[in-house]
């Protein structure tokens, strides 16, 4: 699912974060600093990958983050200019967020947060709803 998101939007980076017990760690990641993997562990509803996960509303973000819905963002010192982050969903329940992110070149653009709603989305849904 990562790779084929990075690969098809030539994102920099990006993650999967998967749910358990009401918090989301990193399980899978690319291009970000590993011990800033390690030590991520976000509340549900808090910061933008709890925030998409808690409201399954997916998110196209540009440049730095000054939005007052997301409580205690990650400092992570790098810059980023674009970012996408999409609720993974089985069966219409959010179980983690795929995130990702261009440090350089152009923005993201609404196709490209479809086409990544897409990756995120399992199941569910007939084919005539997508």
């Amino acid at each position: 699912m990562l790779d084929l998101a990075i690969e098809n939007l030539s994102a920099d980076a990006g993650s999967v974060m998967l749910q358990k017990d009401g918090f989301l760690t990193i399980s899978v990641s690319q291009g970000l600093n590993q011990e800033i993997v390690a030590e991520t562990c976000q509340e549900l509803g808090s910061g933008i990958a709890g925030w998409v996960a808690s409201t399954g509303k997916p998110l196209h973000l540009d440049g730095r983050v000054e939005d007052l819905r997301f409580q205690n963002l990650i400092e992570r010192g790098d810059v980023v200019i674009s970012s996408l982050v999409v609720p993974i969903s089985i069966d219409e329940e959010t179980v983690g967020v795929l995130m990702i992110r261009r440090e350089k070149k152009h923005v993201f653009d609404s196709n490209d947060l479809d086409f990544l709603s897409s990756i995120g989305s399992v199941g569910g849904q007939d084919a005539n709803d997508r």
